[in-house]
């Protein structure tokens, strides 16, 4: 349930993080403390990750990277009175061609551990698609067009979908100064869902770096 505070908005915890490069590739791993661990570490149990990326190109103008994600939270997050685990991985990708940056990622989720009995009510995976397009169209123009898919997971009754597009302009006045219209519409239907309790977002605004 992605407006619910499971690896959404979390708070900080203590962890351990190593990383390193190797000439195009940059491998990232560690361990942290679950959400529901606390102080006292009740669960005496600790959620490991792993990433990694390559970076490719550099000549004629063309780069751009690959990205990968494994997370593993051992009982996580919580459902009804059970605590369960949640297994997430995800790839992304950037490629810059001269004027134009294309961006994707996708990313799964899926809940471990969760009591048979709420298997009927509880759909345990998800799915979260993104794809952007930036292109700059003069030295302080730069223009993007968004795409944002989710397939829901939680307790059916209460998921909701969405699907959302979005337009957006940016000009730099000045290196540290720009204005933006943003134009986001919903393009999976109005709900009371707070991923979806919108039809049309148009937005405009002015962003000054110190």
């Amino acid at each position: 349930e992605v407006t619910t505070e499971s690896l959404y908005n979390t708070s900080g915890d203590t962890g351990v993080d190593v990383h390193g490069m190797v000439g195009r590739v940059m491998i990232q791993t560690g361990v942290m403390q679950g959400l529901n661990t606390g102080t006292r570490d009740v669960n005496k149990k600790k959620d490991p990750y792993l990433m990694a990326r390559v970076n490719f190109g550099g000549a004629r103008y063309l780069s751009g990277s690959l990205s990968g994600l494994l997370y593993w939270g051992n009982e996580t997050a919580m459902v009804e009175t059970q605590l369960v685990d949640w297994l997430r991985h995800g790839l992304s990708a950037n490629v810059k061609y001269k004027l134009l940056d294309l961006y994707g990622a996708v990313i799964w989720d899926k809940i471990g551990n969760l009591p048979g009995t709420l298997s009927p009510r509880f759909d345990d995976t998800a799915l979260g698609v993104t794809v952007e397009g930036d292109y700059l169209a003069s030295d302080q123009a730069l223009l993007s067009a968004r795409y944002d898919q989710l397939d829901a997971g939680g307790f059916i009754a209460e998921k909701a979908d969405g699907k959302l597009f979005t337009l957006q302009a940016r000009y730099y006045v000045r290196d540290n100064l720009s204005l933006s219209l943003r134009d986001s519409y919903n393009l999976e239907g109005v709900s009371s869902n707070p991923i979806r309790n919108f039809q049309q977002f148009i937005a405009f605004a002015l962003d000054l770096d110190f």
